[in-house]
């Protein structure tokens, strides 16, 4: 079991980040589906997304950033997975030092299984120039549509939170009691998650990763203590604050709620 951590900045949004699929030189083709381009995993839209053509278990397919600088990360993920057929791949995360080379060496960092709508992995902090998401499909025909990718550092929240702290998983639906007593339920979406958090007597270190959560004007990766992913937001943008109990210490409750 770990702690909470938060992912605030995805490197792959950040200036300088090429796509290197279909640009020549040795590197992987692209793999799409028109209209659902790969050129959409780099506009940091999670509705717009990107679908795969067809995928065989024959074979195995790369995708690969140059992250335009050396830079530290630790943290890979797919945010805003949805298979289309098949039962989805195995993904290893690789980074590459130095100038980006699609056949030079490139070090594995870890693997996951692509089975939920936001999942990763975390591993140590490296430095990087590049990095390398490989899908091998488990089926001899599969595709599937993605709203990113996520490369970055996650930042240990030093605790999973307070005590007080309330996780509620819930169904997108519509719940229409009907004059006989029954009750019609509609599903509208993917379900959804929210999170009430208190962190109490933090120090400094703690308050400024929250503080800096408070501040982003869009989506940030949670990984919570069991290292599940999810793409959230801070309701109202907004967290509460007050001093703790002690000198230099921090009392802090925010509202974390799941992107569909």
């Amino acid at each position: 079991m770990a702690n909470t951590r938060l992912g605030l900045t995805n490197l792959l949004l950040e200036p300088g980040v090429v796509l290197k699929n279909g640009t020549g030189g040795g590197a992987p083709a692209l793999i799409e589906s028109a209209p659902y381009t790969m050129s959409n995993l780099l506009n940091g839209d999670r509705s717009s997304l990107w679908k795969t053509s067809v995928l065989t278990s024959a074979a195995t397919y790369r995708i690969d950033f140059d992250l335009g600088a050396t830079v530290s990360l630790n943290a890979g993920a797919m945010m805003g997975y949805r298979l289309a057929t098949g039962v989805g791949p195995g993904v290893d995360f690789l980074y590459q030092t130095g100038a980006y080379n699609p056949v030079g060496v490139w070090t594995y960092i870890d693997t996951f299984g692509a089975d939920r709508r936001d999942v990763g992995v975390v591993g140590a902090t490296v430095s990087a120039r590049s990095v390398r998401f490989l899908l091998s499909p488990g089926d001899v025909s599969e595709t599937f549509s993605l709203g990113g990718f996520f490369v970055g550092e996650v930042s240990d929240l030093g605790g999973i939170h307070s005590p007080g702290g309330v996780h509620t998983p819930f169904q997108n639906r519509l719940e229409t009691p009907l004059a006989n007593g029954s009750v019609v339920i509609a599903r509208l979406g993917d379900p959804g998650h929210t999170w009430t958090m208190p962190w109490n007597s933090i120090p400094l270190a703690t308050r400024n990763i929250l503080r800096s959560a408070q501040g982003r004007p869009t989506t940030f990766v949670l990984v919570d203590h069991e290292g599940n992913f999810f793409e959230v937001y801070l309701r109202g943008g907004a967290l509460t604050e007050g001093l703790g109990g002690g000198v230099g210490l921090y009392d802090i409750n925010l509202e974390l709620v799941s992107m569909p």
